[in-house]
C-alpha cells in the first residue's frame, strides 16, 4: 500500500498539559475532539481543553471543553464535562451542570460519561436540552474502518553542537568563557537562584527551551538543517553555573551572562503502537456518532487520534492531540502482516 502523508494538528484544537497520564484526562480529551467532530462546521471552531471561562459575578469557573469560532476561550458557544467515575451519571450531576450553565450564561452544552446514565438524569437531561453522550472502549472488536497497526511520526528536535557560557567571576573581578561540547551539554548542570533565595538545578540543555520558544524554531528551520547560532544575553542576576577549579579542585559558582548554542535541526522517527478504539454515543437514541483508535507512546508524550464521525456528513481525520511533543509530519504506515 502506497505511503500517504497526513496534515498535522490542526492549530485550533489546543490542549494543555494538566492532568498527566492520568486516565480521566485522556477521556477529557478524546470526548472534546469527539464533540468537535461531530459539529456540523468542525473547520470553523476553535476547542480548548480545559478552560477556565467567565462567569456571571466576574470570576470564572473550569470546563473540561470549551467551543469558539475565534481563538480565545473567553469568548465561547458551547461547553463540555466529561465524568470519568465508577458509577454512571445521577441526577444530581445534570442539576449541577444546569447550575453552571446559569453561571456562565451560555445555554448549549453536552455531558459525557464513560460508563452511563442513571434514568433520571437522562430525562432531566433531555427536558433541560443538554446534549448527553458516552464513550466505551471497544475492547477486542477494534475498527473495521481503520486497519493501521502503528503511526510513524516524523518529529524535527534542534541538535545541540556545542554550547558557551559567558561567565563573571565577581569575586575575582573578571569575565570568562566556557566552551562545551555538545555531547558534554546533557551532562551540565546549572544553578537558578530565585528572587526569594531558593535554588533550583536545572539541566544546561534545558536553557535552549527559552531560546526556541522565543523565536529559535523559526530560526532553525530557516538554517535548512545547517548549524546556526542561537543565544541570550541575561538580564539580571539569578542563574550560576558550577565548575571545578583545577588548581584548587574546589567547586566554584560564576554568575551566567549570556549562553549560545550551535545547535542544528534534526529529523527523527518515533513509531506509535496502535491502542484503543473508542465509540461515541448519543446516550438517549444509542445511535453511534464518531469512533476513534489512538495510537500512543509510552506516557502519552506522543499521541495520535484518528477520528471520524458516524452521523451526518462522514468525515475522518488524523490528529495530533497531544502538546508535548514538537511534531511536523505524520506518515501512514501499511498495516502488519498477519
Amino acid at each position: 500500500m502506497p505511503t500517504r502523508t497526513f496534515e498535522a494538528s490542526r492549530p485550533s484544537i489546543f490542549m494543555s498539559p494538566e492532568g498527566g497520564d492520568a486516565h480521566w484526562r485522556l477521556m477529557e480529551k478524546l470526548a472534546a475532539i469527539f464533540e468537535l467532530q461531530v459539529n456540523p462546521k468542525p473547520d470553523d471552531v476553535f476547542t480548548f481543553s480545559s478552560a477556565q471561562v467567565p462567569d456571571c459575578i466576574s470570576s470564572s469557573e473550569q470546563v473540561d471543553a470549551a467551543y469558539s469560532y475565534v481563538p480565545d476561550p473567553t469568548r465561547f458557544f458551547s461547553f463540555l464535562e466529561v465524568r470519568d467515575r465508577t458509577s454512571n451519571i445521577g441526577r444530581g450531576y445534570i442539576q449541577e451542570v444546569i447550575g453552571k450553565r446559569k453561571s456562565l450564561g451560555v445555554d448549549d452544552c453536552c455531558v459525557v460519561s464513560t460508563k452511563g446514565f442513571a434514568p433520571d438524569a437522562l430525562r432531566l437531561a433531555e427536558h433541560e436540552g443538554i446534549r448527553v453522550r458516552s464513550i466505551e472502549a471497544a475492547g477486542n472488536r477494534g475498527s473495521e474502518f481503520f486497519g493501521l497497526q502503528e503511526f510513524v511520526v516524523h518529529q524535527t528536535a534542534p541538535d545541540i553542537q556545542s554550547c558557551r557560557v559567558f561567565v563573571l567571576d565577581d569575586e575575582r573581578q573578571r569575565t570568562g568563557t566556557f566552551t562545551i561540547p555538545g555531547a558534554e551539554v546533557f551532562q551540565r548542570g546549572v544553578i537558578v537562584v530565585t528572587p526569594e533565595g531558593g535554588r533550583l538545578q536545572v539541566p544546561l540543555e534545558a536553557l535552549l527551551d527559552r531560546v526556541l520558544a522565543s523565536g529559535g524554531w523559526h530560526q532553525l528551520e530557516e538554517a535548512g538543517g545547517e548549524p546556526i547560532s542561537l543565544g541570550f544575553k541575561l538580564t539580571g542576576p539569578g542563574l550560576k553555573l558550577v565548575y571545578t577549579e583545577k588548581g584548587t579542585g574546589l567547586s566554584r559558582e560564576l554568575d551566567i551572562m549570556a549562553v549560545s548554542y550551535v545547535v542544528k535541526s534534526s529529523v527523527g522517527e518515533v513509531r506509535l503502537p496502535r491502542g484503543e478504539t473508542y465509540y461515541y454515543r448519543d446516550a438517549l437514541s444509542g445511535e453511534l456518532l464518531a469512533e476513534a483508535v489512538l495510537f500512543m507512546a509510552s506516557r502519552q508524550r506522543t499521541a495520535v487520534c484518528m477520528v471520524r464521525t458516524l452521523a451526518g456528513p462522514h468525515r475522518a481525520n488524523a490528529i495530533l492531540f497531544l502538546s508535548e511533543a514538537e511534531l511536523s509530519e505524520l506518515v501512514e504506515q501499511p498495516p502488519a502482516a498477519g
